[in-house]
């Protein structure tokens, strides 16, 4: 599924790409072969890398798994030029998806963001980072409730609990360490190709991964 936005700039964006949006994107953006050929599929690492005059960024966030009772990566890649802006995702759409679906369609969308890349970007970030934030939530009332079970004597019945907390909170550290990366490498690589007044926008993201982390970070030490 392809969304294509327009305002002063354009955003490309597509949901388990086939072979027409690759072919949509080697037409109209003529992008480097090897990246049309990595957003064909799920990548398993993260990376970031610079073009003559775009940026490349495969990202994962912690994504919440109901079923699985663990934070799994889900995987966004970008990319990123002066005027045009691409996001792929693989699968169904996620939740975090679909809420910021709900934005884009909100008074002003273009006038405050079809105007410029990189101030898009960090609103697409902002939402995923604020998207991971809530998802801490969830942690947070298990600490609370292994707590209250310890305090009333019933350690061997947090035992369980206490193991898929861990788990949780490790798997959700492991995907945001490689995010907190990709982060860094755009803040350092983003001004020399955009300029320094982008500059403001990566170190804002940055920003608030450290308030996320700082959270995260907090868990483990309770635990």
């Amino acid at each position: 599924m392809r969304q294509i936005y327009k305002g002063k700039i354009t955003w490309v964006d597509i949901i388990s790409p086939d072979p027409e949006d690759i072919e949509y994107l080697q037409k109209n953006y003529r992008f480097h072969p090897l990246i049309l050929k990595e957003l064909e599929t799920l990548s398993q690492r993260n990376k970031a890398e610079v073009y003559e005059n775009y940026l490349f960024l495969v990202t994962h966030f912690p994504n919440w798994d109901s079923r699985k009772q663990t934070s799994l990566p889900w995987e966004l890649d970008i990319i990123i030029s002066s005027k045009v802006l691409v996001t792929v995702s693989y699968g169904e759409a996620s939740e975090t998806h679909l809420e910021l679906t709900e934005k884009i369609y909100q008074k002003d969308f273009e006038k405050e963001y079809l105007t410029d890349t990189v101030k898009l970007l960090h609103f697409i970030f902002e939402h995923h980072l604020d998207f991971a934030a809530r998802q801490l939530v969830h942690i947070q009332e298990k600490i609370n409730l292994i707590e209250e079970q310890i305090f009333q004597h019933k350690q061997q019945e947090v035992i369980p609990a206490l193991s898929f907390v861990k788990r949780d909170i490790l798997n959700f550290r492991r995907i945001f360490r490689y995010l907190k990366e990709d982060l860094a490498s755009l803040n350092r690589r983003g001004p020399r190709l955009f300029g320094e007044t982008s500059k403001i926008y990566f170190d804002d993201m940055i920003g608030d991964s450290l308030r996320v982390e700082n959270i995260i970070e907090n868990f483990k030490d309770t635990l």
